[in-house]
């Protein structure tokens, strides 16, 4: 399973089939376990990426009856629950937003522009751009941690130009997210 968040949100099988996963909440769900992936995330902070500082009364009903949803939408046994929170069974390569961050780190280490490159390439817009969580700050300091991650153009042209390499990609777009604040 594929799951894309640096640019429109896609959610791809191992088949390649599309996994639809309707409404932001739902969304939310996933990015938040997506971002941590093998790793479980605890309740508490599930409820506040998804509900922010208005969750509902019966936030770990809410939170229970979403995870259901979210299992009957994703490849059986991906979604695991645990008495303290939930996994993703995935590997975390298969997150684009974690890919990228591993990369960057990696190309850094290593001083390889294609590495860079490579990180670069997976922007395909504005990070989780078609998430509306207005309420979650959990997800705006995501996105602005990808934004602001430290990839700059002039590192890119740096780093080509002492290696003779010319970039296929641009990088990625510093968008603003009023649409989540």
């Amino acid at each position: 399973m594929q799951i894309r968040m640096l640019g429109p949100f896609e959610v791809r099988a191992d088949d390649g089939a599309s996994a639809d996963v309707p409404g932001a909440r739902l969304r939310g769900l996933l990015i938040a376990l997506a971002l941590e992936p093998g790793h479980v995330v605890p309740k508490g902070t599930l409820v506040d990426w998804i509900w922010g500082e208005h969750p509902p009364s019966d936030a770990a009903n809410a939170l229970q009856r979403l995870a259901s949803r979210l299992r009957k939408v994703l490849p059986d046994g991906v979604v695991d629950g645990q008495t303290n929170g939930y996994r993703l069974r995935v590997d975390p390569d298969a997150v684009d937003a974690v890919r990228f961050e591993r990369l960057i780190v990696q190309a850094r280490k290593d001083d390889d522009p294609r590495l860079l490159r490579e990180a670069l390439a997976l922007w395909r817009g504005a990070a989780m751009q078609d998430v509306d969580l207005r309420d979650s700050e959990a997800l705006v300091a995501a996105v602005t941690r990808l934004d602001r991650f430290p990839a700059t153009p002039r590192e890119i042209s740096s780093r080509s130009s002492t290696h003779n390499a010319t970039p296929r990609t641009q990088p990625p777009v510093k968008a603003r997210h009023d649409h989540l604040m």
